[in-house]
């Protein structure tokens, strides 16, 4: 499977498609049930807590990857526009000046709405591997009293 960069490296718009795909993932159903404990039997939530923690984790890695490279992407842009501002004026900006024109810049405003979009499924991901840590916490609790349970039964 090729990796989201390599996906969309060549064309950013694609970013809106692989944001969508991870975002499927998100849908608020699946994962409340995914935290569901009650009415499960432990060997089945300690197995599917693991895949859980995987894929989620999997996710969100390739997500700050994504984020770093959108981030890379909108210094280039940043860094074109400053060039273009230093050069080509009749007048000497004043590196404020400079600051405010690539600030409002359409290719720059766009390039960091698509990191800010980028960034803030991230987050979602990384809440969700950070609630199935705790939830392993608990599960592993959960365990350990099982076990003090069946060993301090007389037989």
């Amino acid at each position: 499977m090729a990796s989201q960069i390599s996906r969309v490296a060549g064309n950013l718009s694609l970013v809106v498609d692989v944001l969508a795909e991870f975002e499927a993932l998100l849908d608020e159903e699946k994962i409340t049930q995914m935290f569901e404990m009650t009415g499960h039997r432990l060997e089945q939530l300690n197995k599917e807590h693991s895949q859980n923690l995987i894929k989620f984790d999997t996710k969100f890695r390739e997500l700050k990857s994504l984020e770093e490279f959108i981030k890379m992407k909108l210094e280039e842009v940043r860094a074109f526009r400053w060039k273009k501002y230093m050069e080509n004026y009749n007048f000497k900006l004043s590196g404020r000046d400079i600051e405010a024109y690539i600030a409002g810049d359409e290719e720059y405003v766009t390039m960091y709405q698509i990191m800010l979009e980028v960034t803030n499924t991230k987050r979602k991901f990384e809440a969700v591997v950070e609630g199935l840590k705790n939830m392993g916490w608990r599960l592993a609790d959960i365990t350990k009293l099982r076990v003090a349970q069946i060993e301090a039964a007389v037989i």
